[in-house]
């Protein structure tokens, strides 16, 4: 939802930028667009709804109109609307961009994968530039373990925009499945190069000085981790981990314990999935150290 409204923030920019005999021509369409932006911006998307119907009424040629209301449709899920909305708009101007960027992002939501893939390779046809389609691909190449094409695609994002971390880190991730471990490690380092405050590339970074064995390093990335997220249980897990295989007990003990804490409403998907086996072995571990007191 929030793509489908960045989307919409920026369409009288693209408008205005189209020329001015555009704007003559269609002065009434651009009027109509910088209102319903306005009324979007006040939260009143009914009227901003009803200003471009009035609009595509009377101008029913304008693509951009027809883009405008499929954003405010994909805002609302409602995105069977969305999409004829946005075939509209490529039927009446095959070289928008964004029309195919929205349209691929609705059959995602609507788990049409493979026309949301091909979606995202007729915009980056049009606009070779437009990163987030390159990135958003690669997501759903990589979704299908198809690691391979999809660290071509987070390369052209980056290529696109340099400096896109979100695409670092999953270049990396893809590296990272291949096994091709100094690769993994490079990108997740450009992640937090262009996001210090990237926790998950630190968290990855912890995780492959771990399968080096090399848990001190490895201990201050998670340490970092929390630095940021002081509620990511799994850093803490991950430290108690390494106190425990440098025979530091006490403070391994302590993290496990503080792992524990935060597993029990912790909304983290890796703590979700690895808890039942994990903390059964924590409650062992705790009992037997327990015992040696």
């Amino acid at each position: 939802m929030k793509s489908f409204f960045r989307t919409a923030s920026i369409l009288l920019f693209l408008v205005c930028i189209t020329g001015s005999n555009v704007f003559a021509q269609n002065s009434g369409a651009m009027d109509a667009l910088e209102k319903s932006n306005q009324l979007l911006s006040s939260g009143n998307i009914e009227a901003a709804v009803n200003v471009l119907n009035k609009a595509i009424n009377d101008q029913p040629h304008f693509a951009m109109l027809y883009l405008q209301r499929g954003i405010i449709a994909g805002m609302q899920n409602k995105l069977g609307e969305a999409v004829e909305d946005f075939s509209a708009a490529i039927e009446r101007d095959s070289g928008l961009a964004d029309a195919y960027y929205s349209r691929a992002l609705a059959y995602s939501k609507m788990g049409k994968y493979d026309q949301a893939i091909a979606d995202y390779g007729r915009t980056v046809k049009v606009d070779e530039s437009y990163a987030p389609a390159y990135y958003n691909r690669g997501l759903l190449y990589f979704s299908r373990l198809n690691y391979q094409v999809a660290i071509e695609d987070f390369q052209s994002a980056i290529r696109a925009r340099p400096g896109y971390a979100k695409a670092y880190y999953n270049l990396g991730l893809s590296f990272d499945r291949l096994g091709n471990y100094s690769m993994a490690e490079r990108n997740y380092d450009m992640a937090v190069k262009s996001d210090p405050s990237y926790s998950e590339a630190y968290f990855n970074l912890g995780m492959l000085r771990y399968e080096n064995r090399r848990y001190e390093e490895g201990m201050e990335f998670f340490e970092k981790v929390i630095s940021i997220d002081p509620e990511m249980a799994m850093a803490y897990y991950n430290i108690a981990v390494g106190y425990e295989h440098l025979k530091e007990m006490e403070k391994a003990k302590a993290n496990f314990l503080k792992f524990i804490e935060l597993a029990e409403t912790s909304d983290s998907l890796l703590v979700h999935e690895l808890k039942n086996e994990k903390l059964d072995q924590i409650d062992d571990y705790i009992e037997r150290h327990q015992k040696k007191e």
